[in-house]
């Protein structure tokens, strides 16, 4: 009895013969031992390495063949394919996922080095010459790059490029009538905020006040608004009207306007009492 191999997937060759090799009409015996006699010939997963081929022949049934993540572009627990009883070997198993994303997201960002950007991070381009907008924005992903966002449009020639910026000062010029001016909170407001210069009570001027809106660069002040001056110098109750009807005495000792602006309160010493006003014609309505 003479045998040729006893390795998995080879053929073994058994023959029986007489002495001296004298043919003895016995038998002959083909064999293909169970197993792989040769590596996985197909290409692991992507982010794998190639298959150890030489290290994986002559494989038993049930034995794997195992290949490890390309690092550092990928990482994981690599690949494995499994012998098979029929020689063949099974479909491969494990994973490799990219740590980086490898080239570029696209020829948008040309100019920007991308190349090789860790999971998690972001790539931006901004828009090319004769383009405005806010740019191009790709995130690198397990999956490879994800555009995120695309902004970037032609410049019309008779439309010039708008840049919203935030004013450096308050509103310019003299304070409006009635008011102790604009606020210095007004410097730093942005594109379509707001100012507001509030009546000055304390000279009992009453009234909504002013209000000023930045754009464009420049302080507009809003039409409406306005501060009414509410002085003793002003006549109060209708020409002619007698004291018991609420006109007040020569002097007044003082004029307050209300929180809310639509009463003035005279101090009348002549008659000792406080008379109270109309803030919008001056006319009398109560003590």
């Amino acid at each position: 009895m003479s045998s040729l191999s006893s390795s998995p997937g080879k053929l073994r060759f058994t023959a029986v013969v007489g002495a001296g090799n004298r043919t003895t009409g016995a038998a002959a015996q083909l064999e293909l031992l169970p197993g792989c006699a040769s590596g996985p010939t197909d290409s692991p997963p992507e982010g794998g390495w190639p298959w150890n081929a030489a290290a994986c022949a002559a494989s038993a049934v049930g034995q794997q063949c195992l290949t490890y993540c390309n690092w550092p572009a990928f990482s994981g627990s690599g690949y494995y394919v499994t012998c098979l009883p029929d020689g063949s070997w099974s479909g491969p198993g494990g994973f490799c996922f990219p740590r980086a994303c490898s080239g570029s997201p696209g020829p948008e960002w040309a100019g920007s080095s991308c190349a090789f950007m860790t999971v998690g991070s972001q790539c931006t381009a901004a828009c090319p010459s004769g383009q405005q907008g806010s740019g191009y924005a790709a995130d690198c992903t397990i999956a490879g790059w994800q555009v995120a966002a695309s902004n970037c449009s032609e410049i019309s020639p008779d439309k010039p490029i708008y840049i919203p910026i935030p004013c450096k000062s308050p509103p310019g010029g003299n304070a409006p009538s009635g008011t102790a001016g604009w606020p210095a909170d007004c410097a730093g407001k942005a594109d379509g905020e707001s100012c507001k210069a509030a009546c000055d009570k304390i000279y009992s001027n009453i009234g909504e006040g002013y209000s000023a809106l930045w754009q464009a660069g420049q302080w507009t002040v809003k039409s409406g608004g306005g501060c009414k001056v509410c002085a003793a110098a002003e006549t109060f109750a209708p020409a002619g009207a007698a004291t018991s009807q609420g006109e007040t005495g020569a002097v007044k000792m003082g004029v307050l306007p209300t929180n809310d602006g639509k009463y003035a309160l005279v101090a009348d010493p002549m008659n000792s009492r406080i008379a109270v006003y109309s803030a919008k014609d001056l006319s009398y309505l109560t003590e």
